[in-house]
């Protein structure tokens, strides 16, 4: 156990139940976000210019941060924990609603974006959620969503539902 536990961290435990508290997500499913985007970094940056444990981008953050009560004017409150947590729930919880609750097509949303991932949705209504990623067209998306997926499985595996 404390291998795993080691392995799959609670990392920002507080900022993170917090956030996802507030936007109605499961903590876990976060914390396999970041998990997957910056290994619970919270100053990675990405060449595309992606930043923080979720790696959000500045346009993200623009669209979402007064939805979610943050004002990121200031690029550098992007990059607290609390803030970044806070606006990665608020993406993850739009997609969630968007995909009615389905986990799978939000986590590809997170990566490819809710326009291109509800075609993809739209084209693979017939399917189970848990055989749509194999569905998705983009190699990149669909190992993403592997990871993550396989990230929230093992969270709660180890914690159940408890945070």
């Amino acid at each position: 156990p404390d291998f795993w536990e080691i392995a799959y961290p609670k990392a920002f435990r507080n900022e993170v139940w917090q956030a996802a508290e507030a936007a109605a997500v499961d903590p876990l499913l976060l914390l396999s976000l970041a998990r997957q985007e910056s290994r619970f970094a919270p100053s990675a940056r990405s060449a595309a210019g992606a930043l923080g444990l979720f790696q959000i981008m500045p346009s993200t953050a623009d669209a979402v941060g007064p939805r979610v009560g943050l004002d990121v004017a200031d690029r550098s409150v992007i990059l607290r924990p609390d803030a970044n947590a806070t606006l990665a729930a608020g993406v993850l919880s739009d997609s969630m609603r968007l995909f009615g609750d389905a986990e799978v097509p939000a986590v590809a949303a997170y990566n490819a974006g809710d326009a291109r991932t509800l075609s993809w949705w739209t084209a693979a209504r017939k399917i189970p959620e848990d055989l749509f990623v194999d569905t998705i067209p983009y190699s990149g998306t669909r190992n993403y969503v592997r990871l993550v997926y396989t990230n929230a499985v093992r969270y709660r595996t180890l914690y159940g539902r408890s945070f």
